[in-house]
């Protein structure tokens, strides 16, 4: 595996990991990050940019 498809994997795996989390229960909790404007969208991908 290159640094460039290992760099690939851990930018999806962090930016897919907080709505995965919510999956478990079910479309009222991914609603809790889907439902918002494109505000919340861009506030939550700049702390997973962050991490």
């Amino acid at each position: 595996m290159t640094m460039r498809k290992a760099r690939l994997i851990v930018m999806l795996v962090g930016i897919l990991l907080p709505y995965a989390a919510r999956l478990p229960r079910g479309p009222s909790g991914l609603g809790q990050y889907t439902d918002t404007n494109i505000g919340a969208w861009l506030f939550l991908e700049a702390f997973n940019a962050i991490a």
